[in-house]
């Protein structure tokens, strides 16, 4: 799955007034109002074994949580998937930039789990295919909820919820 952080950037611009830089400003809005969905990615699912999959809309802690407790798994995030606008964003603003990435609902991107042995082929039937995914990390029977492990990131916190919707908050 490639998460981007586009759509709570257009919330935090609309909603919050957050000043975004013009070259952004087009697709961030484009997130926002003309969410796509991958309907693509329904060959992937029917051709391999995928057996756990949800969407993104409540944001990418409420997936990952709902997951983890489905699966009565921890999941050990090795990768933030933050792109480097928003990441500046959020350094500018004086935000937590988890709360960039776990918070916001990216509508229609899937979240999906896959053994250790089907990865090389799901990543090389995406790239056949023209897609992208991102490698977020692996469920863990030895933890308990989500964890990150990316080194740049362990120092923040969690955001307390997800998306949240019909509110500005």
């Amino acid at each position: 799955m490639l998460f981007r952080s586009f759509n709570v950037l257009g919330f935090e611009m609309l909603l919050n007034g957050k000043f975004v830089e013009v070259p952004l400003r087009k697709q961030i809005l484009e997130s926002v109002y003309e969410p796509k969905a991958k309907i693509e990615f329904l060959d992937i699912l029917q051709e391999l074994p995928i057996k756990i999959c949800m969407d993104s809309s409540d944001g990418l802690l409420v997936t990952l949580t709902d997951l983890s407790i489905l699966n009565n798994l921890g999941i050990n995030i090795t990768t933030i998937p933050i792109q480097l606008e928003a990441k500046d964003f959020a350094e500018k603003n004086d935000i937590n930039p988890l709360d960039l990435v776990f918070r916001g609902g990216e509508e229609f991107d899937l979240v999906f789990a896959v053994s250790p042995d089907l990865v090389e082929t799901v990543e090389r039937k995406v790239e056949d295919m023209g897609l992208e995914i991102y490698k977020l990390g692996f469920f863990d029977e030895n933890l308990k909820g989500l964890t990150i492990t990316d080194d740049a990131f362990s120092h923040y916190k969690f955001p307390e919820s997800g998306f949240e919707h019909f509110t500005n908050k």
